[in-house]
């Protein structure tokens, strides 16, 4: 086989080997753009998808430039929107919840009113959507967001801004998501996070005093680092590796462990409730410890149940007031009732200045003696007392257990259910009890009427919303509510008489007594925050006009009270931030809460027992002989007739708008598509006439031709015969 020799040939002229490796290098670096560029040029962008460089476009544009920008960042937040699930509760097979909060926490980053309404979508679906795993990475995700924008942008401002009101509240909603996963064991083994979050949360404490003319506010900075802390737990010291940590699921407090068991006989069954009510009372102790934060959600789970159920609304308001209820050494149950609880534990420094004599409200008159008051608020529970003492049977050695299966358990056995249930006892039984909300942390006390305003926009029946609003004075006239007057709480602890509570009734120096209860402005702060959300969040609602009406007395009355302070006042102009933009057409059936009560109680408790089988019993029983019949007496039907305001608002209700393009487009073709229709029907339905019409005269035709032949074959048969000529049948 010949070999070739292939001649070399320079195409380039006589170059250096220098300048030859150079050319070479950049026709290979020319060859490999190429394809890129080509690629660039074939890939198509959403021009709706969410990205930093829209972000830092949209915060550095002028002032016409981001007009155009914003009407393309509305449809992304419209996109994110229905993403999250917006208005179907999180659910639904559109929702991804982990892209659509991770969008909005990127448009959040958009300066002005771009970055409130991520916030507001935000706290809508946080509040709503339910509680699954999988979105446990994304909600470090927002919590380390916000507690960077805390940290970098808001602690910097001299003055408490919307965005920074609303940023704090999603950032609430965040770490009450992440204190369920806690409970539920779903944090376990997630170092990483939490070593993350840790670094985050470094410092927060130390602002929490910036914080501290606005209660509401305050509240959220401190939930999130108290929250944080029991979240990363261990993982505090950075000396510490994962290895060396075992990890285990928490317990739950006595206080919330038994505000579940209430919520789970109100909300199934609602077998055993009187038990449950009980129970909670005697748990009423472990609302008053250190860790708030155990006191926090028995409240707020209690909340969930008092909107459904008018019991669970009273034995909230029962704790609230002081009342107790004791076991006797005989078995028996007992209530009293605390009326002059010591002043509550401090769980924050108070750096705040102490006011002058001057403005201080002076007392009102001691009512009775202790004993006095102490009978008359007895008499309350008597009943309920008797009846669960008549039907537990209890005895000093076992408790009986009101349910379908009627189960005795011993008191040993249940201690034993309770520590494998993981129930944390409290450490601090040996000491005085105290009790009512003067005993509480003002943390539990705050969420507590903002829980009794929540009550009275979402709860289940008008007299549970009555009972919130205004306790026991619900026949009272509204209208000629006069702040004043030191309210104690303690014959009844609703919206109104927390306007105006000032402790307990003084005993000794006024002075120092004033100085001991200084805290309990946050209350009537928070109480003043809760009717003015019901103002603005019932606003256009004519279904509960009397409650916004009622509301708004109690608001102008606190305003004109000479002895109301600025700093509870301030509560209005916060409210307004935080509640203007609630959507009262789309009433919330659901909250973060609910689920949380939800969840927990299927992980802690067991399962309601199932009924009980019917007996088929063999034996025959004696017959029952019917009774006679009484004459029936007709009832007069009494004819219900409008009033005058009614038949206004029946004529009014319905508003004369005129339809979009897209309705009228959408009513013509449809109009058209009948007409057609109809058109085709009558069509078919002539046809099917002229089908039927020719059937029949064929028949007829053809009978004719039959009875001709039979009569020819006749004539045949009979010819020559006088009867030949004559019809069939013819005589």
């Amino acid at each position: 086989m010949p070999i070739l020799k292939v001649p070399v040939v320079h195409k380039f002229g006589i170059i250096s080997h220098s300048q030859r490796l150079e050319l070479q290098q950049r026709l290979i670096r020319q060859s490999y753009n190429e394809p890129q560029e080509s690629d660039k040029r074939q890939s198509y962008t959403n021009p709706l998808e969410v990205s930093e460089q829209f972000v830092h476009k949209y915060n550095a544009s002028g002032i016409q430039e981001k007009e155009h920008l914003r009407d393309r960042a509305d449809k992304m937040i419209q996109r994110s929107k229905r993403r999250c699930g917006y208005s179907t509760y999180g659910e639904g097979d559109h929702v991804d919840l982990p892209l659509a909060w991770s969008e909005l926490a990127i448009l959040a980053q958009c300066k002005g009113k771009l970055q409130e309404d991520c916030f507001d979508i935000l706290c809508t679906t946080l509040d709503q959507a339910p509680l699954h795993e999988e979105n446990i990475p994304t909600l470090f995700f927002l919590a380390e967001s916000a507690l960077y924008w805390l940290r970098t942008d808001i602690l910097k401002q001299a003055f408490l801004r919307a965005a920074e009101v609303k940023l704090l509240k999603m950032a609430q909603l965040v770490f009450s998501r992440l204190l369920f996963h806690h409970l539920s064991g779903h944090l376990r083994g997630l170092a990483e996070f939490k070593t993350r979050l840790n670094t985050y949360l470094d410092g927060i404490k130390e602002h929490q005093s910036s914080y501290q003319c606005y209660p509401g506010v305050w509240l959220c900075v401190r939930f999130i680092s108290r929250v944080g802390e029991i979240i990363i737990g261990p993982y505090a010291t950075k000396t510490v590796s994962k290895d060396d940590v075992n990890e285990s699921v928490p317990a739950l407090a006595a206080c919330v462990f038994r505000a579940l068991c209430l919520w789970k006989c109100v909300s199934t069954t609602n077998i055993g409730v009187k038990r449950a009510i009980v129970e909670m009372l005697l748990a009423s102790q472990e609302l008053s410890n250190n860790d708030w934060v155990d006191g926090y959600v028995a409240i707020s789970i209690l909340a969930e149940a008092s909107k459904i159920s008018s019991p669970a609304l009273s034995c909230l308001q029962d704790l609230a007031r002081g009342v107790r209820v004791t076991q006797t050494s005989e078995g028996r149950f007992e209530t009293t009732i605390d009326h002059f609880p010591p002043p509550p534990i401090n769980t924050a420094p108070e750096t705040a200045p102490t006011r002058s004599g001057t403005d201080l409200h002076p007392p009102a008159p001691a009512t009775s003696d202790k004993d006095d008051l102490g009978k008359k608020i007895e008499e309350e529970m008597k009943g309920m007392m008797e009846d669960i003492n008549q039907t537990m049977g209890q005895s000093n050695e076992e408790i009986t257990f009101i349910s379908e299966s009627a189960h005795t358990v011993s008191v040993e056995q249940l201690n034993n259910s309770i520590h494998q249930l993981g129930i944390k006892q409290s450490a601090g039984n040996n000491q005085s009890p105290t009790f009512g909300i003067g005993s509480w942390c003002w943390e539990t006390g705050y969420q507590y009427s903002q829980i009794l305003a929540d009550i009275c926009l979402n709860a289940g029946t008008t007299d549970i919303m009555k009972v919130a609003l205004l306790g026991k004075w619900q026949d009272a006239d509204v209208t000629t509510f006069r702040a004043g007057a030191a309210n104690p709480c303690v014959e009844s602890c609703a919206l109104v008489d927390m306007l105006e509570y000032r402790g307990a009734q003084p005993r000794g120096d006024i002075v120092e007594h004033m100085k001991k209860v200084d805290w309990t402005w946050k209350l009537r702060y928070g109480a003043l925050s809760a009717v003015s959300k019901l103002v603005h969040a019932l606003q256009g609602n004519e279904m509960k006009h009397g409650s916004r009406s009622a509301a708004w007395s109690l608001m102008l009355a606190v305003q004109e009270s000479p002895v109301s302070e600025s700093r509870v006042l301030e509560a209005i102009r916060v409210a307004q931030v935080e509640f203007v933009n609630i959507n009262i057409n789309n009433n919330p059936t659901t909250s973060v809460w609910k689920r949380i009560a939800e969840s927990l109680s299927e992980i802690y408790l067991l399962p309601p027992p199932p009924p009980p089988p019917a007996s088929r019993s063999g034996r025959v029983g004696p017959r029952n002989t019917p009774s006679p019949r009484k004459p029936r007496t007709p009832r007069s039907v009494k004819i219900s007739r409008p009033t005058i305001k009614e038949e206004l608002l029946i004529h009014t209700s319905v508003e004369n708008t005129n339809p979009e393009f897209n309705a009228r487009t959408s009513l013509d073709l449809n109009r058209v598509i009948a007409d057609q229709w109809r058109k085709e029907v009558m069509r078919q339905q002539n046809k099917e006439d002229d089908e039927r019409i020719k059937e029949m005269k064929r028949e007829r035709e053809e009978e004719e031709i039959r009875d001709r032949e039979i009569l020819e074959k006749r004539k045949e048969k009979l010819k020559g015969r006088p009867t030949a000529n004559l019809a069939p049948y013819q005589i």
